[in-house]
């Protein structure tokens, strides 16, 4: 796995957190909008939207999912900080740092670290092989 695949992996978890958060409002909307059948009559066991039960039940699996992929998410961020912390160029860990934990553009990276957008590339690539070197320090102390 490349450096770059491998911060990129931060974003990934972001938007299934996000994908999961949109998930579970939908389920709170639905189970809130959820209405009892007429009093006198029993539930039919085949329809899900008569069963308040069962939207409630789903929505706090739902969440339960979110909370698993939250905290996954921030695991994995505090990891991916702690190895920035670690480069040896403060630029470099400022610039990753900027791109994959704070989802900033290329573009916003130059403009908030006043690099040219080619002065960026360039250090991208350095710092990128800096995460390559430690990663694999890493890898070879964990054997």
């Amino acid at each position: 796995m490349t450096a770059k695949e491998y911060l990129e992996q931060l974003k990934i978890y972001n938007q299934a957190v996000q994908v999961k958060a949109g998930e579970v409002e939908e389920y709170k909307t639905l189970a809130t909008k959820v209405t009892q059948a007429w009093h006198g009559l029993p539930p039919d066991k085949n329809a899900r939207g008569s069963n308040l039960e069962w939207w409630y039940a789903k929505l706090v699996d739902e969440r339960k999912e979110l909370d698993y992929l939250v905290d996954r998410f921030c695991i994995f961020r505090e990891e991916v900080l702690a190895l920035l912390a670690k480069l040896d160029d403060p630029t470099h860990s400022a610039l990753l740092n900027l791109r994959y934990v704070q989802f900033k553009s290329w573009q916003e990276v130059a403009s908030e670290m006043s690099f040219s957008h080619q002065h960026v590339y360039r250090l991208s690539s350095d710092a990128h092989k800096e995460v390559e070197i430690k990663l694999q320090k890493l890898k070879d102390e964990s054997k």
